[in-house]
């Protein structure tokens, strides 16, 4: 499962259906998450923009139970 070390571009490399979970805290956020975001850990990118890295964390990772990866 994904955690807040892991650095943006690892997780939607191998998570692809993460995607959809980032661009829902850039709407939020009103900021590009994989834009500005790619190569800094989840909870770097968190603080930056203003986004609870538990909440994203627990999306991110029901987003990929949901697809049935581990």
């Amino acid at each position: 499962m994904i955690n807040k070390d892991m650095v943006i571009l690892d997780i939607v490399e191998k998570h692809p259906e993460s995607l959809a979970v980032f661009k829902e805290y850039e709407r939020r956020s009103g900021a590009c998450i994989c834009c500005q975001s790619l190569f800094d850990p989840l909870e770097q990118a968190g603080r930056q923009h203003g986004i609870d890295v538990n909440e994203i964390l627990l999306e991110i990772n029901m987003a990929i139970e949901r697809c049935g990866i581990t």
